[in-house]
């Protein structure tokens, strides 16, 4: 026994009896997880945090009280819960962490290693690949290292062979870690079965066998394999054939070439010649070799056709006009014109005298001048029977349907129809001809009461490869019975199902122009509706497509088209055209004003076994369906104005037209319907990850406070962080809540509300602000000011207000574009002499333009700083930046200068005590004293964060302390600097987190990310789902969102889904609304609907099993 099947072996004989339970499901009861059976019985107590599936040997991965176990079907604890992370692998192991090691455990509890490692991951099934020291090596399934730990990368399967890259280069070790090429080359891929292409430092190419065997040296810059016995190789840019069991290059391959099972075909210049491993297999060459079935090889010279075997060895000489692909034992072949075939032995077994010959499996129909002989073959290319007709009108038969014992029964019938001079004619009853021999082709619909003729004849063409001629059919119906037309030979095509089809009053015919149009049986009426596709039908109805139209909208009113352009013509028909023209002149002499002349797009509809349109009401239902489905159970699902929805064969509407799709669930007609719905719909997620409220929005905005503004259904209302909504909803806009108070809108106008929804102010406004200290600005139509927090106008005057207050004080506008400030009182603390007013800070400042320079002034309007500088930065430790051309000046809180500093192009703001400077060399940072604490010679350095820098070009960045000494880490990817002291980073597969020491710190990879904010970091999933992460790395929101924010102050995330599912009957009843993330049937044939947070099963008869609240 093996060391994998010794140590499964030992798992399963602790688990078999739970491999022979019942199938159990994860189900979620309040705030926990547990599992249940079919029948909906919780047979696990509802206890975990998480729950997994239970994998195929009986195990699950589940979560308590934030620590990962396993368990088993009975509920046992396999796994205990003493590992904050580890990983299932293989099914069978547990890869754990503890005291930031690895180590590896079965799932029976015993040790297959302990935590020595720093990372562990699986190499193929039968190995693990584990680091130590920053090398890698293998260790067996039983914990034995079988290859040194000395890889510079982890090794990793190819085939049932491992690659590993050490100091010198890349090797390959076979299963048992013994070594079959040493660490000495650039590259090792796979050339094909039984081959490999070893590349060594130079970058030429060789090629090797399994067991280490060179077959050429290293001269080659590319290799490719053809198949089993060559390959293509390059030594210079000519490429060459070479054969595998030899390593002879057989030939140049600047020719075509292409694989012929185990041989080669090359061709050029008109020749074509066979290779074998040791080179030609013919001398001759040939105009073509193709390989036909997989099987044998078809040859051609001189425009004659042989048959060799896919090792060169003849079956057929060359000398036949045509050879058709082998059906069973035998080769249907054309010799001087005539037709027979060869057994795969090479003997004639029908001989070529034959007109056609048709193949159905064992049985061929050879069709003479003057009689249909029927052979049986027998599986070894035998005849077995020999049966000949003479019936002279069974010479031109389109399809094989007869066998040897019985007549072809659609070979038309004698006493009706009549074959002279290659071409049919129809009998009368007093055996004159009705009409006379012109059909190329007859054939009998089954029941013989109906026949399709041929019309063959030939039109001319510019085309000058077919001679100016174009050979065309036309199709037509003659009623057996009657020995009349149904349809005459005008159409391209005769619908023969619904011509068979007795409960059917019509049949279908497609005219030359495209356009189906449906003949009544009994008299030939034909009913035009300008369709352009017609289905097969389904119950009592088959899908028509209906094409658009053209019409008339007469004004002056435009309320209706008065009048309709024939919709059966085309846009481009001159005669068309015409109409048009006339129509136009007469809208005009008529109502004296110019027509609007508009053309509709198709739609679709449903005709009946009667040939009438289902809806035939223009105005009302004709052109109401953008795409319909088959009926099934009198049942039918529509598109209407891009939204599906079922009707009933009344047009009842049995679920409303909501949807972005419908289907039946796994594809069963007679059960449930699957909604599916694209529109996106928001929730709101706490610190834990769970829904706020049950309730799914159409549409929502950030949390900034304790209520925000939600829309259901086009209608908006507030919503409180508790998940209440106001009733009934009455705004129309709702801005964000700021201070406890937000500006809402209904007919009348804005107005202010609290968070209880109660007014405030009325109802009267133009435009209501953000509140600020507070105030918030208003502009009515007597002018503009300030509102309170009880809703009084407290500042006002003929004002624009651009700013909220900040620290007492803000700025408003004339009309002359000058600016002033005023306090809480309303009263002025400065004139109108500044341009503008920019950033306010929490120590009372706020920076002020003028002249197109900068200054700053305090909460009482004074000048502090005058307005001489091109940039002024306010920072929150007190220190004021201010930049005069290429001078750095540093104030302190008192505005008293603090240091000068000359060379400066450019300033960023304070981050951990350090700010980042710009000279024409590069980027340094200097203190808050302005000592130089870091040369500028960095390129694009990010801020400090946790006493770290992130510096360089995007793509290759890399990582210096505040002392401005790098860290001995590799370059790497970032644009967004170090958030959280963690760097978002990526690698070709996806992105991850790094700490500073250049460590994947979660050990995971995400398809998309976005930097840590507040502690919390946007992860987008490889299935497009985006969720929360915190800074251990465990998800908060789990991953099933098309889109999140992250956390707000108010402690809340706003999240949307794109793509969500529900049930409904075939009735309509909506059994489930479209609020699952998915939902499929599991192999049991139960139900399983995914929500965000929860997990519902249902009966295929729609009867829920479990359901959570």
């Amino acid at each position: 026994m093996n060391m994998k099947a010794a140590a499964i072996t030992a798992v399963m004989l602790l688990v078999y009896p739970v491999l022979k339970s019942q199938e159990l499901f994860p189900a979620k009861k309040g705030d926990y997880w547990g599992f249940i059976d079919s029948a909906g019985v919780l047979k696990i107590e509802a206890k975990y945090d998480r729950v997994q599936s239970f994998n195929d040997i009986g195990f699950a991965t589940v979560s308590l009280n934030h620590r990962h176990c396993v368990i088993d079907k009975s509920g046992n604890t396999i796994v205990i819960p003493q590992f904050a992370d580890f990983n299932l692998l293989q099914d069978s192991f547990i890869v754990y962490k503890d005291n930031k090691k690895w180590g590896i455990n079965s799932l029976g509890g015993k040790k297959i290693t302990g935590p020595e490692f720093d990372e562990i991951i699986a190499a193929g099934p039968d190995a693990f690949a584990v680091k130590d020291k920053n090398l890698w090596g293998l260790i067996s399934l039983t914990g034995n290292i079988f290859f040194k730990i000395s890889c510079f990368e982890p090794p990793y399967p190819l085939g049932k062979f491992f690659i590993v890259k050490g100091m010198n280069g890349t090797g390959l070790t076979d299963e048992n870690g013994k070594l079959i090429f040493e660490e000495k080359f650039r590259d090792i891929k796979i050339l094909g079965p039984g081959y490999f292409n070893v590349q060594d430092s130079s970058g030429l190419t060789a090629i090797a066998d399994l067991k280490g065997n060179f077959l050429s040296g290293f001269k080659y810059y590319q290799a490719v394999l053809l198949n089993a016995g060559f390959a293509k190789v390059y030594e210079t840019v000519e490429p060459k054939l070479l054969s595998l069991s030899n390593g002879k290059i057989l030939d140049s391959l600047l020719i075509d070439y292409y694989a012929l099972g185990e041989t080669m075909a090359l061709s050029g210049n008109g020749e074509c010649y066979l290779y074998g491993p040791n080179g030609k297999i013919f001398p001759e060459s040939f105009e073509s070799i193709t390989i036909q079935n997989g099987e044998y090889l078809l040859l051609k010279k001189n425009n004659l056709y042989g048959i060799s075997d896919t090792l060169g060895n003849i079956i057929l000489k060359v000398e036949y006009d045509i050879i058709s692909e082998s059906t069973g034992p035998v080769y249907v072949a054309s010799k001087s014109q005539k037709w027979g075939a060869v057994n795969k032995a090479g003997t004639t077994v029908i001989p070529f005298k034959y007109q056609q010959i048709e193949m159905s499996g064992l049985i061929a129909k050879a069709t003479g001048d003057k009689s249909v002989t029927m052979y049986e073959i027998s599986s070894d290319g035998k005849i077995d029977s020999r049966t000949e007709f003479t019936n002279t009108s069974i010479m031109s038969v389109d399809r094989l349907s007869i066998t040897a014992k019985s007549a072809d029964t659609t070979a038309p019938d004698p006493t009706i129809w009549k074959y002279s001079n290659g071409k049919w004619g129809l009998l009368a009853f007093d055996t004159g001809y009705l009409i006379k021999p012109m059909f190329s082709n007859v054939n009998k619909t089954i029941k013989k009461d109906f026949a399709i003729v041929t019309l063959e004849g030939k039109i001319s063409t510019s085309n000058s490869l077919s001679g100016g001629l174009e050979i065309f059919e036309r199709f037509g119906v003659v009623n057996q019975t009657t020995r009349k037309y149904i349809a005459r030979p005008m159409f391209q095509m005769i619908d023969i199902k619904s011509l068979e089809d007795s409960t059917c009053q019509f049949f279908k015919a497609m005219r030359l122009d495209g356009i189906i149009v449906f003949i009544d049986k009994a008299t030939g009426k034909v009913r035009n509706y300008n369709i352009i596709y017609c289905d097969d039908f389904t119950d009592k109805y088959a899908r028509v497509y209906i094409k658009g139209h053209l019409s008339l909208l007469i004004p002056p009113d435009g309320s209706k088209p008065v009048m309709t352009v024939d919709e059966f013509k085309s846009v481009y028909n001159t005669r068309f055209n015409d109409n048009l023209n006339e129509l136009v002149r007469k809208s005009i002499k008529n109502y004296g004003k110019q027509p609007e002349v508009y053309l509709s797009d198709g739609q679709w509809n449903y005709i009946d076994k009667q040939g009438k349109i289902k809806n035939n009401n223009i105005k009302d239902t004709l052109l109401r369906f953008s795409y319909v489905e088959n009926y099934h159970n009198s049942r039918a699902i529509t598109c209407k104005a891009g939204k599906y929805g079922l009707i009933s064969e009344s047009n009842e509407v049995l679920i409303p037209f909501e949807y972005s799709d419908i289907s039946y669930l796994e594809g069963n007609v007679s059960g449930l319907l699957k909604l599916r719905n694209y529109d996106p719909l928001y929730t709101y997620l706490d610190t834990l990850g769970a829904p706020v409220s049950k309730r799914l929005f159409n549409k929502a905005d950030n949390m900034t406070g304790n209520v925000t503004w939600v829309e259901i259904k086009r209608k908006r209302y507030l919503f409180t962080k508790e998940g209440a909504l106001n009733e009934p909803p009455v705004y129309q806009r709702v801005q964000p809540f700021s201070e406890g108070l937000s500006a809402v809108k209904i007919r009348s106008g804005w107005g202010v509300v609290n968070e209880k929804f109660e007014k405030i102010s009325e109802f009267k406004y133009r435009k209501i602000g953000k509140y600020s200290e507070g105030l918030a600005t208003f502009i009515s139509k007597e002018g503009s000011g300030f509102l309170d927090e009880s809703g009084n106008e407290i500042i006002k005057g003929d004002y624009r207000i651009r700013d909220n207050f900040c620290n007492g004080f803000t700025c408003i506008y004339n009309g002359r574009d000058k600016c002033a400030f005023i306090n809480k009182k309303g009263s002025f603390i400065t004139k109108f002499k500044f341009r503008e007013g920019g950033q306010y800070s929490s120590k009372g400042l706020c920076t002020v333009r003028k002249n197109k320079k900068f200054g700053v002034i305090n909460s009482f309007g004074k000048v502090v700083i005058r307005p001489d500088y091109r940039k002024i930065i306010l920072n929150e430790n007190g220190r004021i930046l201010a930049l005069k051309r290429s001078e750095l000046v540093i104030y302190d809180s008192l505005f008293n200068v603090v240091k000068k500093i000359n060379g400066i192009n450019e300033v960023r703001e304070y981050k951990e005590g350090l700010a980042a400077f710009t000279t024409f060399i590069g980027t340094g940072f200097i203190d808050v004293n302005g000592n130089v604490i870091i040369n500028p010679v960095l390129q694009t350095p990010s801020n400090v964060n946790h006493g770290h820098i992130v510096s360089g070009l995007r793509t290759k960045r890399t990582l210096i302390n505040v002392s401005g000494a790098r860290l001995n880490i590799p370059a790497f990817y970032n644009k967004e600097g170090i958030c959280n002291g963690l760097i978002l980073t990526r690698s070709l597969s996806g992105y991850y987190f790094m700490d500073v020491n250049g460590e994947n710190i979660f050990k995971k990879e995400f398809k998309d990310a976005a930097p840590f904010v507040d502690g919390y970091a946007r992860v987008k999933d490889f299935y497009n789902n985006w969720g929360l992460i915190d800074t251990l790395g465990f998800y908060v929101v789990p991953s099933a969102y098309s889109k999140i924010n992250n956390y707000n102050k108010s402690g809340v995330s706003l999240a949307s889904f794109t793509d969500l599912y529900g049930i409904a009957d075939i009735n309509g009843n909506i059994l489930a609304d479209a609020e699952y993330l998915s939902i499929n049937i599991l192999p049991s044939g139960i139900i399983r609907a995914s929500g965000i947070e929860s997990i519902a099963y249902m009966k295929k008869n729609g009867n829920w099993i479990w359901k959570p609240e």
